[in-house]
């Protein structure tokens, strides 16, 4: 992971080497999130790949120079900044928001063109309730807060974890 977010600060590809351990080499989604001095400075993912590793590369490229809601990270913040990955569970349908528990689950919500995913540690970090966890993801899917009607929701589960060393 940090050497995927230095290679996209640099510009630059990572290669995936040849002989991933087997879980690595499975198909995967996660994501990559980057704090700068605690505060969020990017956080992207791929919800399926080819392989978890290559999600966790193009991932952290991607946090590192391609969230669109930041400035793209600089070389002297990379020993500044702290990362956490998060490989993601199964996507399983449910029908209910009601049937999901925040910092738990997270969740994807689709309607139409608008689509919204968050983390399930986002409602640990920020302290939110199903109800706040539930607006900050109709927001963030471009709905209006109130208004899930007709949505689908899909939950999972992460193995979120915070790889040392930049």
């Amino acid at each position: 992971a940090w050497d995927a977010v230095a290679a996209g600060v640099a510009g630059r590809e990572l290669a995936l080497p040849d002989d991933l351990p087997p879980r690595l080499a499975q198909r995967g989604g996660a994501f990559v999130t980057i704090y700068l001095h605690g505060t969020l400075k990017g956080c992207m993912g791929l919800l399926d790949w080819e392989s978890l590793a290559g999600a966790v590369v193009r991932a952290g490229a991607l946090a590192a120079s391609g969230d669109p809601r930041f400035p793209a990270l600089r070389a002297d913040q990379l020993a500044l900044c702290e990362l956490e990955v998060s490989a993601l569970g199964p996507m399983i349908p449910i029908a209910s928001a009601d049937d999901f528990e925040p910092g738990r689950h997270g969740l994807l919500l689709s309607r139409g063109p608008h689509r919204g995913l968050l983390l399930p540690q986002v409602a640990t970090r920020y302290g939110m309730d199903r109800e706040a966890f539930l607006m900050a993801l109709a927001e963030k899917a471009g709905l209006p807060s109130d208004d899930l009607g007709g949505a689908s929701l899909l939950r999972f589960g992460v193995e979120a974890f915070a790889p040392r060393g930049a």
